[in-house]
């Protein structure tokens, strides 16, 4: 078992689910719904709650790999949904969710700030004659379905490609462990660096 890419792995499984659960506690709020700007953060919380477990599942992927190789894909494919759906492999996917992805992949992580920076420009969006577009919750609430069942299907990818048991651990042997983590992706992202 490859105990690098295990702790990867969870890392990433772990901030998608917390992602999730973030953007499901914000919309509750009904005032939520009907600010643009608050949707649009939603949003890319569950854009990200998305690439997060694609990126989980890429670890799952490849537990025979080196975690250097699997940890340079990551950092080379960013918050590209395209190349993350191809190289993570969901299989809880139909075609027009694959779709909606491709779509959202298109509009970026960027979505936040475009609209809060219009939303500063126009003196009120929503009553506004020249908004450019508003989020549709029933949009919200699809992809809330979604990222929930991906961030869902990491977990378990995790689970089954990882199945050492919950352990304690000391306060010594966390601080080496997460020294050691990041010592890893400081190697991983210079080499990246270099490369470009």
């Amino acid at each position: 078992m490859n105990l690098e890419l295990q702790h990867v792995s969870h890392a990433f499984r772990t901030d998608s689910g917390h992602l999730v659960e973030k953007a499901r506690a914000a919309y509750k709020h009904g005032r939520v719904r009907m600010r643009t700007g608050f949707q649009a953060k939603i949003v890319v919380d569950l854009f990200m709650a998305i690439e997060c477990a694609l990126k989980s599942m890429m670890c799952t992927n490849a537990p025979s790999q080196d975690v250097e190789t699997v940890l340079s894909a990551i950092f080379k494919y960013g918050h590209d949904l395209k190349r993350l759906l191809k190289a993570g492999k969901p299989k809880s996917l139909q075609s027009e969710e694959i779709e909606l992805l491709n779509e959202l992949n298109n509009k970026g992580v960027s979505l936040r700030y475009d609209l809060d920076l219009y939303s500063i420009v126009s003196s009120d969006l929503l009553c506004s004659d020249d908004v450019i577009f508003k989020i549709d919750p029933e949009y919200v609430e699809r992809l809330m379905e979604l990222a929930k069942r991906v961030s869902d299907e990491a977990q378990s990818a995790h689970k089954n490609a990882f199945s050492e048991p919950s352990r304690l651990l000391s306060r010594k042997q966390l601080e080496h462990e997460v020294r050691y983590l990041r010592s890893l992706l400081t190697r991983v992202r210079s080499k990246n660096c270099r490369r470009s």
